[in-house]
C-alpha cells in the first residue's frame, strides 16, 4: 500500500513539472506555468497527507499489539 502512495507523490512532482513546463512554453507566461504546478501540488498534497495517514495507522496498532 505505501508503495502506491509513493508512487503517487512521485508522479506528482512529475506533473507539477511537466504542467508548469508545458503550460510556460505553450503561452510564454509565468501566470499560466503557476496554473500548471496547482494539480500537481494538489496531488502531492493528497499523497503525503495519505502516506502520513497510513503511516500512523501502523504505528497505532503496533502500539495496541504490544
Amino acid at each position: 500500500m505505501i508503495y502506491i502512495l509513493e508512487f503517487f507523490k512521485g508522479a506528482s512532482l512529475a506533473l507539477m513539472l511537466f504542467g508548469a513546463l508545458f503550460f510556460f512554453f505553450k503561452f510564454n507566461s509565468f501566470l499560466y506555468s503557476f496554473l500548471g504546478l496547482i494539480p500537481g501540488l494538489l496531488l502531492s498534497l493528497v499523497s503525503i497527507c495519505l502516506i502520513e495517514n497510513y503511516e500512523l495507522k501502523l504505528k497505532i496498532n503496533q502500539d495496541k499489539s504490544k
